[in-house]
């Protein structure tokens, strides 16, 4: 157990009870049982997150492949750098033409 910081709660009376007979019958205190509960959320939330970011990724790759069996199986070759100079270029001359 790492180092313990001091953090007051306020729990409704069935609550208070429920852990105090669940700490009691597993012989550990409220605040043993608290932690636990907290850690086992804190892992099934991360989990969540990391399943999340995985669905995401794997719907980035399935796009990306649609994309490319639509192109006939070539990746699509940008030169990002020249197509930044080449927006801003026609930014430029919508400002100074007064369109932009």
């Amino acid at each position: 157990m790492g180092d313990l910081r001091r953090a007051q709660i306020l729990l409704e009376e069935e609550q208070h009870r429920a852990l105090a007979d669940i700490a009691r019958a597993e012989g550990c205190s409220i605040s043993e049982l608290t932690r636990e509960i907290i850690a086992q959320y804190l892992a099934k939330r991360e989990a969540s997150r990391r399943g999340s970011e995985a669905k995401a990724l794997e719907r980035a790759r399935r796009l990306r492949e649609d994309m490319r069996q639509r192109r006939g199986g070539k990746s699509l070759e940008i030169d990002v750098a020249a197509l930044i100079c080449e927006m801003r270029e026609e930014r430029d001359e919508r400002i100074l033409s007064g369109r932009g």
